[in-house]
């Protein structure tokens, strides 16, 4: 007995249908009526009772079935089983996550989807021990070579009430004067940010801020300010009331930098999330 040959039977039993059953298996009905027959010789009994086009499991066909699914469901679950105990002694993924928590987030419930059996530890801000880090800089920063970089605009975020949502662009200088929703004070997005107002040639008048990109775009939709954007890091801008606007002078970018330690090079758990990572902000890039 083949296991594809009781497979085919199995399926046969569940629907007691040749052609049904034969095109859920995507074999010809001759083929499987043969592969049946095939069976029933081996086992020296008939498992089926043949009522014209119909089928039914006899007692013998009832009593196979019982005792060979078992068996089958234990032989498909062996592979996973083994695949298991190779995985359960690997160390959980170490992430420190300094910026781009909205995508990463994102991208690492969708990965855990797929890997179920791999395990995270995340930390926001600086942490010790870490396998991947996803960390910013400034657009002209010294980079180093080993490390992944994505080069991610910033928009002006602006309501559609303001005046400005008419222009195409926007020199940030034009909106010394206008009141800022920003990001937190503290954390590297804000200092970046700050750094472009200083470059147009003022400090920005921040009415709130927030740690929340879905705040912020409400708060700017309700007109209470303009405020920065990055490009793919906080997830698409969808607004019916608000717009992003390029800013043409200065330039408004940042890096956004994925590094593995060497000891992250070690666990293959972080190396198939890095290669993912990096697959997917590549493609968004």
């Amino acid at each position: 007995m083949e296991l594809q040959q009781l497979k085919y039977f199995l399926k046969t039993a569940e629907m007691e249908h040749i052609t049904r059953a034969s095109e859920e298996l995507h074999i010809a009905q001759p083929a499987l009526t043969q592969c049946i027959h095939r069976l029933e010789s081996e086992l020296g009994t008939p498992l089926f009772e043949r009522k014209g086009r119909n089928i039914k499991l006899n007692q013998d066909g009832i009593d196979f079935k019982k005792k060979l699914e078992p068996l089958i469901f234990a032989l498909e679950n062996l592979s996973e089983e083994f695949k298991n105990r190779r995985t359960k002694h690997i160390p959980p993924v170490k992430i420190e996550i300094s910026a781009g928590s909205d995508i990463i987030g994102n991208l690492l419930i969708e990965f855990k989807e797929k890997n179920p059996e791999i395990a995270f530890n995340l930390t926001q801000g600086k942490s010790s021990g870490s396998q991947i880090s996803i960390t910013t800089s400034a657009y002209d920063a010294v980079l180093q070579p080993e490390d992944a970089v994505f080069t991610e605009e910033i928009f002006l975020a602006v309501p559609l009430s303001s005046l400005f949502a008419r222009k195409p662009e926007i020199d940030l200088k034009d909106v010394a004067g206008e009141n800022f929703i920003a990001f937190a004070g503290s954390k590297p997005l804000r200092q970046i940010c700050d750094s472009f107002c200083k470059d147009a040639g003022f400090t920005p008048s921040v009415v709130f801020e927030s740690d929340s990109p879905m705040l912020i775009r409400k708060l700017i939709e309700g007109g209470m300010g303009i405020g920065f954007w990055p490009a793919f890091s906080w997830g698409s801008f969808t607004s019916t009331k608000a717009l992003l606007l390029p800013v043409k002078n200065p330039v408004c970018k940042r890096n956004l930098i994925v590094h593995i330690t060497e000891e992250g090079t070690q666990n293959p758990h972080a190396v198939k999330f890095y290669t993912y990572m990096i697959s997917y902000l590549r493609a968004i890039n």
